[in-house]
């Protein structure tokens, strides 16, 4: 369900909040929460994410449930800025929803919400009110297709689709530069994209 543009403020803010990674012996790494107590690793394969605490020298210690089901292909996680709720982005469109316990990740119903495939992280506004989540087209295309979907966040975490923005010829750069993680901000204001 789209929200008329005058329900949302004017001018929306965006922040890209990378999660902090740690190298693990045998050549991998796990990707911490914002506090850095606790430890994270996607599997694409299993569309699975493993979830421990992270200990001295970063030891990991197994949280329970130690397994929690994502969607095929999850590819990024970020967390809502209150630390209350995480989500997952995965290949095929899917946005996964977690309540935060304890630095576990517990599914919310549904567990997810959709928008097109290939999505990028979710990015917040400061106060976490609302997320956006980019996906882009084929540049050949005219136009690219590139779109910035625009949620709410509802009290429980959960992801409401408020508005989809098509993202114009003008800004597509920009809205690539900003699913790369090369932006550290974007404004949505109206149906444009600004730094």
């Amino acid at each position: 369900m789209e929200t008329p543009a005058s329900l949302l403020p004017l001018r929306l803010r965006f922040k890209n909040s990378p999660l902090r990674t740690v190298a693990m012996k045998g050549d991998w790494e796990v990707e911490t929460d914002p506090t850095g107590h606790f430890a994270y690793s996607l599997d694409g394969s299993r569309a699975q994410l493993y979830q421990w605490r992270l200990g001295r020298d970063a030891a990991l210690k197994k949280l329970s449930p130690h397994q929690v089901e994502a969607h095929s292909h999850p590819s990024f996680l970020r967390f809502h800025p209150s630390g209350r709720f995480a989500y997952i982005s995965c290949s095929h469109g899917a946005l996964c929803q977690y309540r935060v316990q304890a630095g576990a990740l517990v599914p919310l119903k549904p567990l997810a919400t959709y928008v097109a495939t290939n999505p990028s992280p979710l990015w917040f506004d400061a106060p976490g009110r609302f997320a956006c989540v980019l996906t882009y087209g084929d540049p050949e295309q005219s136009p690219p297709n590139d779109q910035v979907t625009i949620f709410k966040v509802e009290k429980n975490g959960q992801l409401t689709k408020l508005r989809k923005i098509d993202v114009c010829r003008a800004d597509s750069s920009l809205s690539r530069s900003a699913w790369e993680g090369k932006v550290a901000h974007l404004t949505v204001v109206g149906s444009r994209l600004e730094p």
